[in-house]
C-alpha cells in the first residue's frame, strides 16, 4: 500500500518475460521460430567462428524467438 491507501503493482521484468512466453505459444511455433532463424545463422556462422562468440545480431534474433525460455520448466507457465 502506498501512502495514500492505494495498492501499488510491481511488475518486474520476470513478470513480463513469463506473460511474453504464455502468448509465445505451442513448442510447434517454438521450433518454426527457430527454423526461421537458419538463413540467419549461416549468414553470421564464418564470424561466429572467427570470433568465438555468437554475435549480436543473433544474439538478438535468439532473444526475439525467444529461444532462451525453451529451458524454463512447464510448471512455470512456459515450454
Amino acid at each position: 500500500m502506498t501512502a495514500l491507501g492505494i495498492r501499488a503493482t510491481v511488475v518486474t521484468r520476470r513478470d513480463r518475460e513469463v506473460a511474453e512466453m504464455a502468448a509465445a505459444g505451442t513448442d510447434a511455433e517454438l521450433v518454426a521460430r527457430v527454423r526461421s532463424l537458419r538463413p540467419l545463422l549461416r549468414e553470421h556462422a564464418p564470424r561466429t567462428e572467427q570470433q568465438r562468440r555468437v554475435v549480436p545480431e543473433v544474439a538478438a534474433a535468439l532473444t526475439d524467438a525467444a529461444v532462451h525460455r525453451m529451458n524454463v520448466p512447464r510448471r512455470q507457465g512456459l515450454f
